[in-house]
């Protein structure tokens, strides 16, 4: 349950979820997330009770959080997120709309929900997820390796897209991997490769920022899956040539391209999530994807890993 104090944030924070709809009935939510912004509430966010010495890395805020309460700040936005997991109740408070970057337009309240979902056996990482015939693919690597590219050519070619950037993995037999947001962030200068998703509905910051934000369930909403079964990990890997290629790769290179940006860019996370990753690795094969320049190559070059 999201439950707004002030409306500047509403389609901000929902957007992204739209591919994920819900029937509203009277019982009680599992995790309710009240969202605040002091510009239309004329609010002021309370005093906060630490110093910016307490802030350490990852926005985790000394002192302030353990195994049932967590609490981040996001500085350069003035952000806060605090969930308490015995509660299940959540905030995320800032100053206005305005405030609100880019990335967290394209992945709203993803401490909060990282925080709640591994308390129910998943955990959200960084990478891209797409699928065909029900089995899917993590793409996995650092920004700017080709992940959003290889999600977004793949989706245009008929495949069920999940994720460019941040999904939850489930760990089982096989591992899954669950669909959080829809939405699809590239650069301005690769997004003129793709011009049949001109007409998506894009975040009309996008015009002033790196990279153009789209909300693909305005057009594909059909193709935007909620969850697969794991067949295997993609490494995208840009190369200077036409065509693209799939190279067999190790289970020692999946970990060192998914696990530093998935650990590094969360706050509260360590032994157990690196513990989950190394155990996703030993389960599926992995292949690195040398991402050539003709878009329309990449579809056929994955599906040989499904092959």
């Amino acid at each position: 349950c999201l439950r707004f104090f002030g409306d500047s944030l509403e389609k901000e924070i929902t957007a992204p979820f739209g591919h994920l709809p819900i029937t509203i009935n009277h019982s009680t939510p599992e995790l309710t997330i009240q969202i605040w912004d002091s510009a239309t509430t004329k609010v002021k966010m309370p005093p906060r009770p630490w110093g910016q010495e307490d802030t350490v890395a990852r926005g985790e805020v000394r002192g302030f959080y353990d195994d049932q309460i967590y609490v981040a700040l996001s500085a350069d936005v003035g952000a806060v997120s605090v969930c308490n997991i015995e509660e299940n109740m959540a905030v995320f408070w800032i100053r206005s709309a305005e405030h609100l970057p880019l990335y967290e337009r394209g992945a709203p309240l993803r401490w909060i929900l990282n925080w709640w979902m591994r308390q129910h056996g998943k955990i959200l990482i960084h990478s891209g997820l797409v699928g065909l015939r029900g089995e899917g693919l993590l793409l996995v690597g650092k920004g700017g390796s080709g992940k959003s590219t290889t999600a977004l050519s793949c989706l245009l070619a008929g495949w069920d897209y999940l994720a460019d950037d941040y999904c939850l993995i489930e760990l089982g037999k096989p591992p899954s991997g669950h669909s959080v947001y829809s939405t699809a962030k590239v650069t301005h200068q690769h997004f003129s490769n793709f011009p049949n998703l001109f007409q998506v509905d894009q975040n009309p910051l996008s015009s002033h920022e790196e990279k153009v934000l789209l909300y693909l369930s305005s057009r594909y909403r059909a193709k935007l899956c909620p969850s697969v079964p794991l067949k295997a990990i993609v490494i995208p890997k840009i190369v200077d040539r036409a065509e693209s290629g799939i190279v067999k790769s190790s289970p020692a290179a999946a970990l060192r391209a998914l696990a530093p940006s998935s650990l590094f860019q969360l706050p509260s996370t360590g032994d157990a999530e690196f513990k989950a990753l190394t155990e996703i690795v030993k389960i599926l094969p992995a292949y690195i994807l040398e991402v050539g320049r003709s878009i329309s190559s990449i579809p056929c070059t994955v599906e040989e890993v499904l092959q």
